[in-house]
């Protein structure tokens, strides 16, 4: 018997995974009468590679917030807490220059490229070119990275929402990072844009402040 996790359904929602819930429930409580809900949940869980439900219930959730955005709002609403499975795999793919990985999730998910990643502290987002082009820069593949973002719908002059509101090229201008650089501005990147955290400038005040 393979111990390899079973595949969660192409779109899995919270009601059927209370029901699968429900059905394990019934099968411990055939052998062990004395069985809670939460002993079912735990199962169903690591039954799909989870460690607890709630990590599970978590993954669900933001799977379901990902496709809502895709189909209703403008996607660049869309968040996903930066600990979500999903964005942390996102991160990783895009700081490790794995292309098929990354080319993987955004198939998977549609309007993926538009979602905008929460940090911890709540107050601020950013998108995932933002991610690409963060600090220290430099990344593997960056511009393949930003390339395929874009052209899979991701807005090449989204702005951080925080503090500051810088752009993409912004922050690889901060880094000078030549590469993604360049490809922001091969896909049409604003050279003028305002918004630098030193004194809301263009991308090249914000090159001149970090060099």
């Amino acid at each position: 018997m393979s111990d390899k996790p079973l595949t969660l359904p192409p779109r899995p929602d919270l009601d059927w995974l209370k029901n699968r819930a429900k059905e394990k429930l019934a099968e411990l409580r055939a052998r062990r009468p004395s069985a809670k809900l939460a002993d079912a949940q735990l199962l169903i869980a690591r039954d799909y590679g989870f460690s607890s439900w709630r990590a599970l219930k978590e993954h669900v959730e933001g799977h379901t917030e990902v496709s809502t955005g895709a189909r209703g709002a403008p996607m660049e609403l869309a968040k996903l807490p930066a600990n979500h499975p999903l964005a942390i795999a996102l991160v990783e793919a895009i700081h490790g220059g794995d292309i098929i990985a990354l080319k993987e999730m955004l198939a998977t998910h549609a309007g993926l490229a538009r979602i905008r990643l929460e940090r911890p502290d709540g107050d601020s987002h950013m998108s995932l070119l933002h991610v690409a082009s963060d600090w220290p820069g430099r990344f593997p593949r960056s511009a393949e990275v930003v390339t395929l973002l874009i052209n899979a719908g991701a807005d090449v002059n989204a702005r951080f929402a925080g503090p500051h509101t810088e752009t993409p090229l912004h922050w690889a201008a901060s880094c000078d990072d030549v590469a993604a650089l360049d490809a922001l501005l091969d896909n049409g990147a604003d050279i003028e844009a305002p918004g630098a955290v030193i004194g809301g400038g263009t991308p090249l005040a914000d090159a001149v402040a970090f060099a």
